[in-house]
Protein backbone atom coordinates (compact mmCIF):
# COMPACT_ATOMS: atom_id res chain seq x y z
CA UNK A 1 0.00 0.00 0.00
CA UNK A 2 1.75 3.09 -1.18
CA UNK A 3 0.12 7.14 -0.46
CA UNK A 4 -0.39 8.48 -3.36
CA UNK A 5 -1.19 12.16 -2.90
CA UNK A 6 -3.36 14.00 -0.34
CA UNK A 7 -4.91 17.23 -1.01
CA UNK A 8 -7.21 19.79 1.22
CA UNK A 9 -10.10 20.79 -0.63
CA UNK A 10 -13.25 22.85 -0.38
CA UNK A 11 -16.53 21.35 -0.95
CA UNK A 12 -19.00 21.93 -3.49
CA UNK A 13 -21.90 22.81 -0.65
CA UNK A 14 -19.04 24.42 1.14
CA UNK A 15 -16.58 23.92 4.49
CA UNK A 16 -12.91 21.88 4.08
CA UNK A 17 -11.80 18.06 3.15
CA UNK A 18 -9.01 16.27 2.53
CA UNK A 19 -9.02 13.61 0.12
CA UNK A 20 -6.09 10.75 0.29
CA UNK A 21 -5.38 8.77 -2.47
CA UNK A 22 -3.91 5.27 -1.75
CA UNK A 23 -2.60 2.94 -4.49
CA UNK A 24 -2.86 -1.02 -3.37
CA UNK A 25 -0.93 -3.47 -5.47
CA UNK A 26 -0.94 -7.61 -5.23
CA UNK A 27 1.47 -9.33 -7.20
CA UNK A 28 1.83 -13.12 -8.85
CA UNK A 29 4.12 -15.68 -7.03
CA UNK A 30 6.27 -14.28 -9.92
CA UNK A 31 6.30 -11.14 -8.41
CA UNK A 32 4.01 -10.16 -11.48
CA UNK A 33 1.86 -7.28 -10.90
CA UNK A 34 -2.08 -8.44 -10.89
CA UNK A 35 -3.80 -6.18 -9.71
CA UNK A 36 -3.90 -2.43 -8.84
CA UNK A 37 -6.40 -0.51 -6.92
CA UNK A 38 -6.23 3.14 -6.88
CA UNK A 39 -8.85 4.77 -3.86
CA UNK A 40 -9.83 8.07 -2.47
CA UNK A 41 -10.55 8.62 0.97
CA UNK A 42 -11.62 12.17 1.97
CA UNK A 43 -12.53 13.35 5.45
CA UNK A 44 -13.99 15.82 6.52
CA UNK A 45 -13.08 18.58 9.45
CA UNK A 46 -14.04 17.57 12.62
CA UNK A 47 -17.85 18.74 13.77
CA UNK A 48 -18.53 19.74 9.77
CA UNK A 49 -21.61 18.00 8.68
CA UNK A 50 -20.93 15.62 6.30
CA UNK A 51 -21.22 16.19 2.38
CA UNK A 52 -24.86 14.68 2.39
CA UNK A 53 -26.21 17.67 4.39
CA UNK A 54 -24.50 19.70 1.43
CA UNK A 55 -26.06 18.07 -0.97
CA UNK A 56 -29.72 18.03 0.08
CA UNK A 57 -29.96 21.66 -1.28
CA UNK A 58 -28.30 20.90 -4.42
CA UNK A 59 -29.04 19.48 -7.41
CA UNK A 60 -27.49 16.12 -8.19
CA UNK A 61 -24.82 16.00 -10.85
CA UNK A 62 -25.97 15.25 -14.60
CA UNK A 63 -24.83 12.30 -16.52
CA UNK A 64 -22.64 12.53 -19.96
CA UNK A 65 -26.12 12.55 -21.69
CA UNK A 66 -28.65 14.44 -19.60
CA UNK A 67 -31.28 14.25 -22.04
CA UNK A 68 -30.57 10.50 -23.26
CA UNK A 69 -32.07 7.41 -21.11
CA UNK A 70 -28.77 5.15 -21.12
CA UNK A 71 -29.76 1.49 -22.55
CA UNK A 72 -29.81 -1.01 -20.09
CA UNK A 73 -29.89 -5.29 -20.25
CA UNK A 74 -30.61 -5.65 -16.71
CA UNK A 75 -32.15 -3.86 -13.58
CA UNK A 76 -32.39 -4.69 -10.63
CA UNK A 77 -33.88 -2.72 -7.23
CA UNK A 78 -32.57 -3.69 -3.68
CA UNK A 79 -33.79 -2.23 -0.16
CA UNK A 80 -30.46 -3.13 1.90
CA UNK A 81 -31.59 -3.50 5.86
CA UNK A 82 -29.81 -2.28 9.30
CA UNK A 83 -28.83 -6.36 9.21
CA UNK A 84 -27.42 -6.31 6.04
CA UNK A 85 -24.92 -3.43 6.73
CA UNK A 86 -24.33 -4.64 9.86
CA UNK A 87 -23.38 -7.97 8.15
CA UNK A 88 -21.04 -6.48 5.14
CA UNK A 89 -19.29 -4.18 8.12
CA UNK A 90 -18.48 -7.55 10.03
CA UNK A 91 -17.45 -9.28 6.84
CA UNK A 92 -15.08 -6.18 5.53
CA UNK A 93 -13.92 -5.54 9.64
CA UNK A 94 -15.48 -2.27 8.86
CA UNK A 95 -17.16 -0.56 12.25
CA UNK A 96 -17.75 2.74 10.97
CA UNK A 97 -20.66 4.28 13.23
CA UNK A 98 -22.51 5.41 9.73
CA UNK A 99 -22.98 1.81 8.84
CA UNK A 100 -24.16 0.82 12.17
CA UNK A 101 -26.02 3.56 14.48
CA UNK A 102 -28.88 5.83 13.11
CA UNK A 103 -27.87 8.03 16.14
CA UNK A 104 -24.40 8.73 14.37
CA UNK A 105 -26.21 8.77 10.73
CA UNK A 106 -27.95 11.62 12.29
CA UNK A 107 -25.78 13.51 13.59
CA UNK A 108 -23.37 13.55 10.77
CA UNK A 109 -25.95 14.84 8.30
CA UNK A 110 -27.20 11.54 7.13
CA UNK A 111 -31.22 10.67 7.22
CA UNK A 112 -30.47 6.73 8.16
CA UNK A 113 -27.47 4.64 7.92
CA UNK A 114 -25.10 4.85 5.02
CA UNK A 115 -24.81 2.15 2.51
CA UNK A 116 -21.01 1.08 2.15
CA UNK A 117 -19.49 1.91 -0.69
CA UNK A 118 -18.31 -1.23 -1.43
CA UNK A 119 -20.90 -3.26 -1.49
CA UNK A 120 -23.09 -0.84 -4.29
CA UNK A 121 -19.80 -1.80 -5.88
CA UNK A 122 -19.86 -5.70 -4.92
CA UNK A 123 -23.80 -5.70 -6.28
CA UNK A 124 -23.05 -4.13 -9.59
CA UNK A 125 -20.05 -6.47 -10.14
CA UNK A 126 -21.95 -9.75 -9.77
CA UNK A 127 -24.99 -7.79 -11.66
CA UNK A 128 -22.49 -7.70 -14.68
CA UNK A 129 -21.47 -11.30 -14.03
CA UNK A 130 -24.34 -12.42 -14.19
CA UNK A 131 -25.66 -10.11 -17.37
CA UNK A 132 -21.88 -10.84 -19.61
CA UNK A 133 -20.15 -13.54 -18.81
CA UNK A 134 -16.42 -13.21 -19.29
CA UNK A 135 -13.04 -12.44 -17.68
CA UNK A 136 -12.39 -8.73 -16.87
CA UNK A 137 -9.22 -7.23 -18.15
CA UNK A 138 -10.05 -4.22 -16.24
CA UNK A 139 -12.87 -2.26 -13.72
CA UNK A 140 -12.93 1.06 -12.84
CA UNK A 141 -15.25 3.06 -10.43
CA UNK A 142 -16.29 6.10 -8.93
CA UNK A 143 -18.79 6.49 -6.38
CA UNK A 144 -20.77 9.50 -6.89
CA UNK A 145 -23.62 10.13 -3.93
CA UNK A 146 -24.58 8.13 -0.54
CA UNK A 147 -27.45 5.46 -0.85
CA UNK A 148 -29.08 4.67 2.48
CA UNK A 149 -31.39 1.89 4.05
CA UNK A 150 -34.74 1.97 3.51
CA UNK A 151 -34.07 3.43 -0.18
CA UNK A 152 -34.02 1.64 -3.39
CA UNK A 153 -31.12 1.32 -5.01
CA UNK A 154 -31.18 0.78 -8.27
CA UNK A 155 -28.81 -1.71 -10.24
CA UNK A 156 -28.40 -0.93 -14.22
CA UNK A 157 -26.18 -2.95 -16.59
CA UNK A 158 -25.69 -1.63 -19.83
CA UNK A 159 -25.26 -3.49 -22.99
CA UNK A 160 -21.64 -5.37 -23.78
CA UNK A 161 -20.20 -2.82 -26.68
CA UNK A 162 -16.38 -2.57 -28.02
CA UNK A 163 -15.29 -4.97 -25.45
CA UNK A 164 -16.51 -2.90 -22.41
CA UNK A 165 -19.35 -2.69 -20.04
CA UNK A 166 -21.01 0.24 -18.43
CA UNK A 167 -22.63 -0.44 -14.80
CA UNK A 168 -24.68 2.25 -12.37
CA UNK A 169 -26.44 2.35 -8.99
CA UNK A 170 -28.95 5.03 -8.57
CA UNK A 171 -31.57 5.70 -5.90
CA UNK A 172 -34.93 7.60 -6.37
CA UNK A 173 -35.63 9.67 -9.56
CA UNK A 174 -32.23 8.59 -11.13
CA UNK A 175 -29.71 10.20 -8.73
CA UNK A 176 -26.55 8.76 -9.00
CA UNK A 177 -24.77 6.69 -6.63
CA UNK A 178 -21.87 4.82 -8.26
CA UNK A 179 -20.55 4.27 -11.59
CA UNK A 180 -18.72 1.19 -12.78
CA UNK A 181 -16.82 0.52 -16.13
CA UNK A 182 -15.66 -2.42 -17.38
CA UNK A 183 -13.27 -4.03 -19.88
CA UNK A 184 -12.79 -7.40 -20.91
CA UNK A 185 -9.96 -9.89 -22.15
CA UNK A 186 -10.63 -10.71 -26.00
Amino acid sequence: MELENIEAKERRGGGEMIVMSIQKKLFTPQNEEAIQETRQWVFLKDGDVSASAASKTKTPRKTDNENEKKETVFTHGVHLTPAALFRYSALIFNSHAIHLYKEHCLKEGHPDLVVHGPLTLSLLLEAVRGTHPGRWKEVSYRAVGPAYVGEELKLNVGPKRDGGVEAWAEKGEGVPVMKVSMEYWE
